[in-house]
């Protein structure tokens, strides 16, 4: 019986808290000089990740109908389009929003100790 992808990750991150508890009291032990204690419980290996091709198939119920090649062509030739566009340096964009802001602050900024300096010192 397969076991679900939940179960996997809480074994796997139940593995990894193991490892840093030895970890914790090998660096204890070398701190106050004892000898490092032995593991009471030996880890679980970490599962084996499935393929990408076996998720895919399983993501998708098979009541659903088969996708057709031509739609699949399409949705690969729209994926290919939309992560080509998001390629196209996308913190250029945001770095001269950036300028725009601290320019537009800098011109409000001078123009409120004009005005105070105006109004103070007439």
């Amino acid at each position: 019986m397969p076991e679900s992808e939940r179960l996997q990750m809480l074994r796997q991150q139940r593995a990894l808290m193991l490892e840093q508890l030895a970890l914790l009291d090998r660096q204890i032990a070398l701190e106050t000089g004892a000898a490092p204690p032995t593991p009471a419980v030996a880890p679980a290996p970490a599962p084996v990740a499935a393929p990408i091709a076996a998720a895919g198939a399983a993501a998708r119920p098979a009541s659903l109908p088969p996708i057709s090649p031509a739609a699949e062509a399409e949705a690969d030739a729209l994926l290919a389009q939309l992560t080509g566009e998001q390629k196209k340096n996308p913190s250029l964009v945001s770095k001269t929003g950036c300028w725009l802001v601290f320019f537009g602050l800098m011109i409000i900024g001078c123009g409120i100790v004009v005005a105070v300096l105006h109004f103070f010192y007439r």
